[in-house]
């Protein structure tokens, strides 16, 4: 019998489950379509430039190119690069927000970010700000590999608070 070659346009891995309105990964997992489900990854978690999550999100570490409608809990690292957008409420250790990201979301920040620590400051690399008045890391280029503050108001983000 001879074998065909197929266009496949993804894969579920052995242990990938989904049920209940959940999809569980127990490593990273890339998201390059539309999904209307919640996510739950043991690994990293990337929405790509075509990727659309309407859901509430959890891995340890997230990157976001595409477009994320719901909560996020980004046990480690959040990245929202220039293209990405989230809607909904962040729950992060640290976040980097790349220049001309849509960022539209509440935010707790820090060791104790958990759903119930938002409030009406945030803690982020070990400075509190105000709501209104919110401290990121921009960030750069690979070839720069520099940092630097960016300091967004309510001016910037047209969100009179963060909450």
């Amino acid at each position: 019998m001879k074998k065909t070659p197929y266009d496949y346009s993804g894969l579920f891995g052995k242990d990938v489950n989904i049920c209940d309105g959940t999809i569980t990964a127990p490593s990273h997992l890339k998201i390059s379509g539309y999904v209307k489900m919640n996510i739950i990854c043991s690994g990293s978690l990337i929405i790509t430039e075509t990727g659309v999550v309407e859901g509430d999100v959890q891995a340890p570490d997230i990157e976001i190119y595409g477009k994320l409608y719901g909560s996020v809990h980004a046990h480690e690292h959040l990245v929202i690069y220039k293209d990405g957008e989230i809607n909904g409420q962040v729950y992060t250790r640290n976040i980097k927000v790349e220049e001309g990201a849509l960022c539209n979301f509440g935010i707790a920040v820090g060791e104790e970010a958990n759903p119930g620590a938002l409030k009406e400051s945030a803690v982020i690399n070990g400075n509190s700000s105000p709501v209104g008045e919110l401290q990121l890391n921009e960030v750069k280029s690979p070839e720069t590999k520099s940092q630097e503050n960016k300091t967004m108001t309510e001016e910037d983000t047209g969100v009179s608070h963060f909450w």
